[in-house]
């Protein structure tokens, strides 16, 4: 073949598809091949350490557009506003900022200290692991309600005055030992000690911005014989999850409350998510491992941890799950198989709570000595990876992370 014909080929096959090259002043890039995304830099990944002079565990984090809640184990609400600024290069530097205080690396005043989320104390008995069920925020991040209270109450309260509570509701026979809100804030629910499972309303006054919790439950969720130590709720699903310290998992539905399904011989769950493909994600902290399972209690995977998982949360979409352990790893898996498309560099100290933000940009993670770290989160470079694993399998050595 003539030497010119075959570069005209070569070009043409190597910028295929591409826009014609008149349109820009330079040579377009050439098209990526399967091998070059497997072998790209990790760039849109990124850690930021906060030292925010913290002297409990952080137990509970929550993002709500640029506000960030932290919860200690001492029920002590901190509020942050997160600020971003591009560098030189076009990267983004996170820093926070709490009552005029800037937070940075380096040590800060902490903002809000000492103000008790409830104003009442704890019941006995409350292992640290559990006081991460115990708090749940509104999304706009202007609300808190809590549990785990001595009076077995369920308490409202706004984050702008946490001591003081709004609503206090008691409606179950002993401790309220875990409780979340519906990402959409319509629904309230609750487990506890006596193996009681409530589902509540809420109500949004416009007028006045402030979240009611409708004290008479719209259902009483029936069927556990142990205490419940998990719950979940998916409105877009239309079901809640409810796990006790025995590993009996129960399905109701919203819509009126009866069961669906018992999945037994489960592990001996820690923490429980119900994900926007009806698949339900069970964390066993004795256990070590990470266990997908469908509604109709068919095992999608399971997938052992290197340590000890402490804190879990999943993508809108359901596709990506994120966990944190006792080593302070924080990694990003494909629910598909569970595995690792990414791991973030080891923290100084155990992972005690973790958060996605509503943009899925960022994960906030908290550290049981009392640090924060923020980790970008690049989700065009995690479908990547999971197209390259679902065409080739697990990661080997010739695609290097």
């Amino acid at each position: 073949m003539d030497p010119r014909e075959r570069a005209g080929l070569l070009d043409q096959i190597k910028y295929y598809g591409q826009t014609p090259l008149q349109l820009f002043t330079k040579l377009h890039a050439a098209r990526d091949t399967l091998q070059g995304a497997a072998s790209s830099k990790s760039d849109g990944f990124m850690t930021h350490a906060f030292n925010l002079e913290l002297a409990d565990t952080i137990c509970s984090v929550g993002i709500a557009a640029d506000l960030i809640l932290v919860i200690s184990s001492s029920r002590s609400l901190d509020l942050f506003r997160l600020t971003s600024n591009l560098d030189a290069k076009g990267v983004p530097i996170y820093a926070l900022e709490g009552e005029g205080n800037k937070v940075s690396g380096d040590p800060g005043r902490r903002a809000n200290r000492g103000r008790k989320i409830g104003a009442a104390h704890l019941a006995p008995f409350t292992p640290e692991w559990a006081l991460c069920g115990c708090f749940t925020a509104s999304s706009d991040g202007k609300w808190v309600v809590s549990g785990g209270h001595w009076d077995n109450s369920i308490r409202v309260q706004a984050t702008a005055d946490p001591s003081k509570p709004k609503q206090v509701i008691r409606r179950h026979r002993n401790v309220v030992s875990c409780l979340v809100l519906s990402s959409d804030n319509l629904f309230l629910v609750t487990g506890c000690r006596d193996s009681s499972v409530m589902l509540f309303k809420t109500h949004r006054y416009s007028d006045y911005d402030r979240l009611s919790v409708v004290e008479q439950p719209t259902f009483i969720l029936r069927g556990h014989t142990y205490p419940v130590v998990c719950v979940a709720v998916n409105t877009e699903v239309g079901v809640v999850v409810s796990v006790s310290d025995r590993g009996i998992c129960i399905i109701h539905s919203v819509r009126d409350g009866r069961v669906l399904r018992v999945l037994e011989k489960q592990t001996l769950v820690s923490r429980v998510l119900i994900t926007a493909k009806a698949e339900i994600v069970f964390m066993s902290l004795k256990e070590q491992l990470i266990r997908v399972v469908t509604i109709n209690d068919v095992e999608v995977a399971t997938a052992p941890t290197s340590a000890r998982p402490t804190a879990i949360c999943a993508t809108s979409d359901g596709q990506f799950i994120i966990d944190g352990n006792e080593n302070g790893e924080v990694s990003i898996r494909s629910s598909w198989n569970l595995s690792t498309l990414f791991q973030y560099p080891r923290s100084s100290s155990a992972v005690s709570a973790l958060n996605l933000s509503r943009d899925e940009s960022i994960v906030v993670v908290g550290l049981s000595n009392g640090k924060l770290i923020i980790h970008t989160v690049d989700r065009q470079l995690l479908h990547t990876r999971s197209r390259i694993m679902g065409l080739l399998g697990p990661l080997s050595a010739s695609y290097p992370f």
